[in-house]
């Protein structure tokens, strides 16, 4: 690991997605960001999910899969992922969702510019149904795309905790 290209580790955690668990996957790993950690954390699908994630893992032996015997909820199949993870950065990721292929690249760059003072980036999502297409984004956005109502920047902490504005599907942060 170089400083220019630290360790991403990507937590996806995955239940009963079965119908989109192998696009997520593949999109985490076709990132243009090479340094990625992709840890799959299984919460006890009780559909099809384990057998697709198994054969995902025999294609890409990179990927660190933990299947849970029991379902114990995002946040503790989050923490599990987390333990076992290694990144400079994580994102909390839902196989339910695909990562645009340069938006590691392009997180990690903001995080690396904004210096120690930047601990947290997220952006706009696009929100798709069953067949990908679009339906609205999490931001309203004008004709050259920015946004109508820009999200809160500097200190976001207690602006976080009164009010939801970050889609937690973009969330990228520091360890």
């Amino acid at each position: 690991m170089t400083d220019s290209q630290p360790l991403v580790s990507v937590i996806a955690l995955c239940y009963n997605h079965e119908r989109f668990v192998r696009e997520a996957i593949e999109s985490v790993l076709n990132q243009t960001y090479p340094n990625i950690e992709l840890i799959v954390v299984d919460d006890a699908s009780t559909d099809s999910s384990h057998n697709v994630i198994e054969q995902l893992t025999k294609e890409y032996p990179q990927i660190k899969y933990i299947p849970l015997e029991k379902n114990i909820g995002s946040c503790a199949a989050f923490n599990t992922g987390y333990k076992a993870s290694k990144g400079d950065f994580i994102i909390d990721f839902a196989t339910d969702d695909i990562l645009l292929p340069t938006r590691i690249e392009r997180g990690v760059s903001s995080l690396q510019s904004g210096g120690d003072d930047v601990g947290v980036n997220f952006s706009n999502a696009h929100i798709v149904n069953e067949g990908n297409v679009v339906l609205n984004k999490f931001y309203e956005t004008n004709s050259e795309g920015k946004a109508l109502q820009p999200p809160p920047e500097g200190d976001i902490y207690s602006m976080l905790v009164k009010r939801y504005f970050i889609c937690p599907p973009t969330l990228f942060s520091k360890r």
